[in-house]
């Protein structure tokens, strides 16, 4: 395998930088709050979707981004850390 394909293209990286941003902003602060209560933050989704996360490993033709699955596992990565 490719080397280079393991590492972020600079869209890619944008990407990966705009997810870390809204898990900074979004789930961070509340996190303690949403497993205390076993709750799932009511929102989330909006918010991926109106960033063009949740649909970065679909063909653009379909609506989506486009990516390949490795930015999109970076991205699920992301949120999970």
């Amino acid at each position: 395998m490719d080397v280079d394909r393991l590492l972020p293209t600079p869209e890619a990286a944008d990407l990966i930088a705009l997810t870390r941003e809204i898990a900074d902003k979004e789930l961070a602060p509340r996190v303690d709050e949403y497993e205390a209560a076993e709750k799932y933050p009511e929102g989330l989704f909006a918010t991926l979707g109106e960033a063009g996360l949740l649909g970065l490993p679909y063909p653009e033709e379909y609506g989506g981004g486009g990516q390949p699955y490795e930015v999109y596992l970076q991205v699920l990565e992301e949120l999970a850390a």
